[in-house]
Order: structure tokens, then sequence, then C-alpha cells
């Protein structure tokens, strides 16, 4: 499949509004710019990561050159201005994350690359990438770190401190549900593809492999909308906070169900028409040999499908 690259992207465009919101009210909490200096304190960068770069294996070309193929082809698409490590860890459920803060890397789950196809792995990639490009990583790890800083606390206050942790917990947990919403739709935009998005979201949601030749998508479509019709609903709206206070991600069909509204109401188009780097049509210098390259990318090294003559192309 043919993706296209998305040249200047920023983070801001694909912003969730609930994210957005989420972040603000958290910064707003009582007691956060206090627990943010306690977090840069205590936290240790290389310890955290070593679990992982120690533990599991990397994504290399020469190792997993399919999956390293993608990784490459999602920043690209995305335009990270780096791209991170990608380590394998064993474990069957269809999840990915994000660890770190200086130079994040991305850890995928065995699951991901047995259970899911190229295009909803671009998706999962997109979605991780989502996370590093709008700078969530910090408050992420925030996140994992807070339960041990609130016992520290407590026990040091006798549990007074406690209850300023709680709260700023509970506010974290809130933006970190909420910025999978934008992270979602960084992982469409990678993918460029709504059917490998919902049926990645479906895996991930618990799908049984026995079923996975006989996924019914329109299906799934309308479960979501059915949600979305009734989730403003205030009633209906307590009772889903509720549900997912201890979870650091909003439900798996709550998330499709933003994700296909943001397609229906045009925005996911806008961001590819207007970002959409067009190929231009160059002849090979040597053999006339027509090919296509991307353009306003500067210059670019060519090399002829044909012939196998390289040269420089002002684009």
């Amino acid at each position: 499949m043919n993706r296209r690259i998305l040249q200047r992207l920023n983070s801001q465009e694909y912003e969730h509004s609930f994210d957005r919101k989420a972040l603000e009210n958290l910064k707003k909490t009582k007691g956060f710019d206090t627990f943010v200096k306690a977090f840069y304190k205590y936290w240790m960068e290389k310890v955290y990561k070593m679990q992982f770069t120690g533990s599991n294996i990397r994504v290399t070309e020469e190792s997993f050159p399919e999956v390293n193929k993608a990784l490459h082809n999602a920043c690209e698409i995305l335009e990270m201005n780096y791209i991170p490590k990608l380590y394998i860890q064993y474990d069957y459920s269809v999840n990915a994350f994000v660890a770190g803060i200086e130079d994040p890397i991305i850890v995928l789950n065995t699951g991901c690359l047995d259970l899911l196809t190229e295009e909803e792995l671009m998706f999962l990639i997109g979605h991780e990438l989502g996370h590093i490009k709008s700078n969530h990583v910090l408050y992420h790890q925030m996140g994992y770190f807070i339960p041990y800083l609130g016992s520290m606390v407590g026990y040091a206050t006798l549990g007074i401190g406690k209850l300023i942790i709680t709260g700023i917990e509970l506010a974290l947990l809130n933006w970190q549900r909420m910025s999978e919403f934008t992270a979602d739709r960084a992982g469409l935009l990678t993918c460029q593809n709504i059917d490998a998005a919902t049926t990645a979201s479906m895996k991930i949601a618990g799908l049984p492999l026995k079923y996975y030749n006989q996924i019914n998508i329109e299906a799934f479509k309308r479960q979501a909308k059915e949600f979305e019709a009734y989730d403003y609903d205030k009633l209906d709206k307590l009772v889903k906070l509720i549900s997912t206070l201890n979870r650091t991600h909003p439900w798996t069909i709550m998330r499709a169900a933003e994700f296909y509204q943001w397609q229906d109401n045009g925005s996911y188009d806008k961001i590819l028409k207007r970002h959409w780097i067009k190929d231009t049509i160059i002849i090979c210098e040597k053999c006339n040999q027509k090919m296509k390259i991307p353009t306003g990318r500067g210059v670019l090294k060519a090399k002829c499908p044909q012939c196998q003559h390289t040269f420089h192309v002002d684009t």
C-alpha cells in the first residue's frame, strides 16, 4: 500500500479536545507542580529503561527487517524528528507501550507480530509514535510512578500527603485515558486505513484467534456508533467515568467511536490532503526510464529501477 507522507505535520492538528482539556485540568490540580519536581528528583531513567533493553530483543534491519521497515515508514509518514529504538517482549496480548523520557523506546508484545497484519501493526506503531510526537511520555511515566511516590509521601506524612497525591493521581490517570484518543488518531494517520484501525482495535479488545478469519468490521462499527449515540447522556457518562477510574486506557469501543467520528466529520481527510507530498515524474539521465519521487523534499538521491544508475535531483 502506498501511504502519504505527511509533510510538516504538527501534533496539535490531530490532538483530541478531551486530551487538551484533561491536560489543562491536570496542570491546575493542587500540588501538581510539587509532584513534578519530586518526580524529577527520584526518577531513574537508565534503571527504568534497563529492564526493557536488558531483557528484550531489539528490532534491527538484520533481526526483524519487516518490523524495522514498518517502524521507519511510520516515522517518515508522521515526520518524526528521530527514530526510536524498538524492542520485543514476550507477551501474547496485543499491546505496546513507550518507555523512558529522554530518547524514549517502544516496546511491542510478541502477540503484535504474530496476530496483527502489516497494516494493523502500522496502526499500533503509529499510535505509540503519536505519544512521542505529542510529548506525552513525561506524564505517562509519572502515571506509572505515582503509586510508589504516593506510598512514600503517605508514610512520611502520616497519611496527610496521600490525600493530595490521590487527587493528582486521579487527574493524571484521566489525562492518560484522554491522551489515547490523540494517539489513536496518529495511528490512523500512519496506517491510513480505517478498516485496519478497526481490526487492530478488535484484536486489542480481545477478539478470539479462531475468529480472525471471520472478522465482521461492520458489526463492530455499529457497536461503536451505538456507544457514541448515548455517550453524552449524563447518567451514562457518570457510569463510564466510574468504570474507568482505575484504568490508564479508555474502553476500546469508546476509542473506536472517537476515531470513527473524527473520520466522519472530515478532519482526518483534511489532514491527509493538507500534508500530502505529491509525486513528481523524473527521467533517468542515463536510460530515460520514468520514475516517481516525492515533491518538496529538497535534494534527493534517486536510483533508477531499470539501469540502477544513481543521481541527485532537486525536488
